[in-house]
């Protein structure tokens, strides 16, 4: 699903997950051998690979085990817009945390303010 020329998230992490699994099998690697070399039990390395994207740390792991990079996940046939590019993956899977934990932008600002406070008073 494109919606205004940008791909929904769901339709992104179902891609690179789809990329995940081409890589792992183009290596001839089970999803047990993953698994075992990651530390992971093998029906997370299926999650994955179905589209439930882990933290960036595990991503990484996967991708560095496989020979890519992240940036091979998330390059252009993803065609993500400039704007994304600029942020980095990292915060975009830092919004979708914070979305997952229910917390507003509002609410993450309050607290950096919140630590800021904190850090200037010792």
């Amino acid at each position: 699903m494109i919606i205004s020329g940008v791909k929904t998230m769901m339709s992104l992490e179902k891609e690179v997950g789809e990329k995940l699994k081409k890589l792992r099998e183009k290596k001839g690697y089970t999803m047990r051998y993953v698994g075992e070399k990651l530390g992971m039990d093998y029906s997370y390395i299926s999650k994955i690979e179905k589209g439930h994207l882990p933290s960036i740390k595990v991503l990484k792991e996967i991708a560095e085990l496989y020979g890519a990079t992240l940036s091979d996940l998330f390059g252009e046939s993803q065609q993500v817009p400039d704007e994304l590019k600029e942020i980095g993956v990292e915060w975009i899977f830092f919004a979708k945390e914070m979305k997952e934990k229910q917390l507003t932008p509002d609410e993450v600002r309050r607290y950096i303010e919140v630590i800021n406070e904190f850090k200037n008073k010792i």
